[in-house]
């Protein structure tokens, strides 16, 4: 298989036209229209079907598409092992993320674990998902790390293939109700859902997600009725200490850190909501050799801090 074909019906999903693609590829129509054909019959299927709208991708198309999108993403890593030593060139990387500690922690500890700093510029937006995609298919980030809600899960996929961007999962987490030492949940045996209805919830302000009519939002979380939302990371732990009877769903936190900040965490009887971290890059934009070793730093981190719990990463 010709990886320079690849490269072809990935420009033409990317435009909808092969004329654009053409173009975009300084070659002529009739060549890309004949080097599609060609790895079509190759592989017995159709990648594309033609409209009057433009070129989209059949079902078989997206599949083979996805694929194809990240065997290209391996070869620019494989091209990218063999460049000139760039050890003594200043560090530049970005990065868009949504609001984590094990994110702020691994990327403290990719910092400190570098040679050479002189010259480094490290830009770190911390921000919600939706901004974190804008920023990647911008170009304003090399890569992004998004979470949303498993419920979700249909609409971010159909934005991420929407924008050209590639996605990968990179953890499960459950969440727990965590709310202070002082809360009065502390003397219930059994906490569910309905019960929370008369507490105050602190919720990320800026985490709304448009209405995803494909899935089925009926059986999911419905919040309290009374909030507080949140804007930045460092303040639902003075509101979840300071204001009484206030609680928040969260990822399961270091020990260390419930202890520090006089913290409990409990889970609900009838409710498991599971969110997912995502990481997402584009294609067109090759990663530096400190994204990707970045990268593999976060993963190394999250394998150290992951446990099984119900058949779910938290």
């Amino acid at each position: 298989m010709n990886i320079q074909y690849l490269k072809y019906v990935v420009e033409v999903d990317k435009t909808g036209s092969i004329n654009k693609a053409a173009k975009n590829l300084y070659m002529g129509q009739p060549n890309l229209s004949a080097a599609i054909k060609e790895l079509e019959k190759e592989l017995g299927i159709s990648i594309f079907y033609r409209s009057k709208k433009g070129v989209f991708a059949t079902k078989e198309g997206e599949k083979f598409l996805f694929h194809a999108k990240k065997i290209i993403s391996q070869v620019n890593e494989l091209k990218s092992l063999y460049k000139p030593n760039t050890n003594n060139l200043p560090i530049h990387f970005s990065i868009a993320a949504c609001r984590a500690t094990y994110i702020t922690i691994a990327i403290s500890n990719f910092i400190n674990n570098l040679k050479n700093k002189k010259g480094m510029t490290v830009n770190f937006n911390e921000t919600n998902s939706l901004n974190v995609i804008n920023e990647v298919a911008n170009g304003n980030a090399e890569i992004g790390i998004i979470r949303y809600q498993n419920i979700h899960e249909n609409y971010f996929a159909s934005l991420l293939k929407s924008k050209n961007l590639i996605f990968e999962p990179l953890w499960e987490s459950k969440l727990f109700l965590t709310f202070s030492e002082n809360h009065s949940l502390i003397s219930e045996k059994e906490i569910k859902s309905e019960m929370l209805k008369k507490y105050i919830e602190i919720v990320q302000g800026d985490m709304k997600v448009p209405v995803d009519k494909s899935s089925n939002l009926s059986n999911s979380y419905q919040p309290s009725p009374q909030s507080i939302s949140v804007y930045d990371r460092g303040s639902h732990v003075n509101l979840l200490v300071n204001v009484k009877e206030a609680f928040m769903w969260v990822p399961i936190l270091p020990e260390n850190i419930l202890k520090r900040n006089k913290l409990v965490q409990r889970e609900c009887a009838d409710l498991k909501i599971i969110t997912k971290d995502i990481l997402i890059y584009s294609l067109e934009r090759e990663q530096s050799i400190y994204i990707k070793n970045f990268i593999s730093s976060l993963k190394e981190s999250i394998k150290n801090i992951s446990v099984i719990d119900d058949g779910f990463l938290i």
